[in-house]
């Protein structure tokens, strides 16, 4: 369960009960009605089984006004904290693939097609094992 409050220092930690379990697609945005935004979240609608094959959990910031968690809002959250802890402006779009090891895999300023993300994901050690594994 997330905590209740996010401060600057621990908007990191609030990632840590996914380490090793999935890995996140952070999606940054200026403004709700940002096209980009609403690109990357069609991207992301049509490939979600891929996106649960590959434990991929979906969170998107929109400047001051919400955050939200494949899809759920989550009030509690502000999203100050998570700009700062990734040095996102605000004005800008930004998509950030972290790693089930918490490392940041990629890093992009635009919608970022399916294809390329899983590309990238399944080139990773861990995720060829994963794919070994279900054989």
């Amino acid at each position: 369960m997330l905590i209740s409050a996010c401060s600057g220092a621990d908007a990191g930690e609030l990632f840590e009960d996914y380490l090793w379990q999935n890995r996140l697609a952070l999606v940054f945005s200026p403004r709700a009605d940002n096209g980009q935004l609403l690109r990357q979240r069609e991207i992301l609608a049509e490939a979600a089984e891929g996106l649960k094959d590959r434990e991929i959990v979906n969170w998107e910031f929109v400047y001051l006004d919400s955050v939200n968690v494949d899809g759920k809002q989550k009030v509690h959250l502000s999203t100050n904290p998570f700009y700062d802890e990734y040095d996102v402006a605000y004005r800008d779009f930004t998509f950030i693939l972290i790693g089930k090891d918490g490392e940041v895999k990629m890093r992009e300023n635009k919608p970022v097609e399916a294809e390329k993300l899983f590309e990238i994901i399944d080139a990773m050690p861990m995720r060829q094992r994963e794919m070994r594994g279900s054989e």
